[in-house]
């Protein structure tokens, strides 16, 4: 789990004056490389609707390694469901951003290389995900 000192007291919101001078309020977020910016409304509302049981190691595996590349072969060792599953469910999981979202991006970098697919997430993104997961 990310140490919640880092950012746990940095604002969520911030504000900013248009050019009409009207003062308006926006939700921080944060960028995720190859993907969209994130913000932790998002992130929690992803935490509420995601049920598909591999992602969910996936991104719970990434959040308590923030920073560091988490492969497709750990999750499908850790998972004990064969390489198909997370690959149907992380399917699956894109049609659920762009339903929630209106956007397929994830809340983690992915890359491919000679090995296969691996994942990370951002420190500020993971602890979101884990004050989600613990409620």
């Amino acid at each position: 789990m990310p140490d919640d000192s880092e950012h746990s007291h940095e604002p969520t919101v911030g504000v900013a004056t248009d050019a009409a001078g009207t003062v308006r309020a926006f939700e921080l977020t944060e960028a995720v490389p190859t993907q969209r910016p994130w913000s932790r409304s998002e992130v929690n509302r992803l935490h509420g609707y995601l049920r598909y049981e591999l992602v969910r190691l996936l991104l719970d595996t990434c959040a308590s390694r923030p920073g560091d590349w988490v492969t497709k072969a750990e999750i499908d060792q850790k998972g004990k469901k064969g390489p198909l599953q997370l690959r149907n469910e992380l399917t699956a999981f894109s049609k659920l951003m762009k339903k929630l979202f209106d956007d397929s991006r994830w809340p983690i970098e992915f890359a491919k290389d000679e090995s296969g697919y691996r994942y990370r997430m951002t420190v500020r993104i993971a602890e979101w995900w884990c004050q989600a997961s613990a409620g």
